[in-house]
């Protein structure tokens, strides 16, 4: 956040050389009421223009580029239904801002997070549900903990195993 906040300005001036366009005062209106701090919408607007998310034929050029790298590292990426470019990098990189201004981890339509997502897609022309992305994540991250959990309890085990310490016999209670 600190790498943001400190690069704000040269992010406005990169994206205003480059022509991208700035939020509307009808989507700043309804950020700042999701927020009432002006520097968090300030701040959003500058991530998403240098982001450029709306832009689908660089952020599919992107995707290409990137899925050819890991096609040559050997790591196929994964088959199945694809987010409509821009969509995921914009959940994926403007979640963690908003949850740091304070808005609350909910995935339901009505939340206050995902009608900020939806109202950044809209303004910048990103068709598709930011719901079913931030719910891929979360599915995704909780996934991710379960396996980390398994592989400490894991860790825990051949540990105490190596210094051969035995449970002691079941006793029935008096």
């Amino acid at each position: 956040m600190a790498s943001y906040r400190d690069h704000v300005a040269q992010y406005i001036a990169v994206a205003d050389d480059v022509l991208i366009p700035r939020f509307s005062a009808l989507c700043r209106t309804a950020l700042i009421k999701l927020f009432s701090e002006k520097q968090a919408v300030e701040l959003i607007e500058a991530v998403t223009r240098i982001g450029d998310y709306g832009n689908y034929k660089e952020q599919t050029l992107m995707r290409q580029a990137v899925s050819r790298l890991r096609c040559v590292d050997g790591d196929n990426p994964p088959r199945g239904k694809r987010v409509r470019p821009g969509m995921l990098e914009l959940v994926d990189d403007l979640t963690p801002i908003l949850l740091y201004y304070g808005l609350p981890r909910a995935t339901s339509g009505r939340s206050r997070l995902v009608l900020a997502l939806q109202t950044i897609a809209d303004e910048i022309g990103l068709q598709g549900d930011p719901r079913d992305e931030l719910r891929r994540l979360s599915k995704k991250s909780k996934s991710y903990d379960r396996e980390i959990k398994v592989k400490i309890i894991e860790a825990v085990k051949k540990g105490l195993a190596s210094l051969k310490i035995t449970t002691p016999p079941e006793y029935p209670p008096p």
